[in-house]
């Protein structure tokens, strides 16, 4: 599978998980477009391969872009919550085995093989 094949289904699966808990439906879409617009950004700009390359500053390197085009303070606090649940999301359920967006200090990131993917 290719990098963005994997998000997408893991996007899937944690979007499934927010609904099961009730969350209103404009949250739900708030949640999967932020995360969209993120998975957009790491596999484009950051060209990204797979996914054991994820670090902290490449989150970060998103949100100084989404600085750098003017967005406020409150919209990217916004962005942040709904990518923090999606790593949270991804722990819990073994695709990451550190919580890179919740550690103070940078450290890798690690996905487990759950999907093969492929570099384009």
């Amino acid at each position: 599978m290719l990098l963005e094949d994997v998000l997408k289904e893991v996007l899937k699966e944690y979007i499934y998980d927010i609904k099961s808990k009730n969350y209103s439906e404009k949250a739900n879409r708030g949640f999967k477009n932020n995360n969209l617009a993120s998975f957009q950004y790491i596999a484009t700009e950051l060209e990204f391969s797979e996914l054991e390359g994820a670090k902290s500053t490449h989150i970060k390197s998103y949100f100084m872009y989404l600085k750098g085009i003017g967005r406020k303070a409150t919209y990217t606090n916004g962005i942040l919550k709904s990518v923090r649940s999606l790593f949270v999301y991804c722990v819990k359920e073994g695709y990451i085995l550190e919580r890179i967006i919740l550690l103070s200090k940078e450290t890798d990131c690690t996905f487990l093989c759950r999907y093969r993917y492929t570099s384009k």
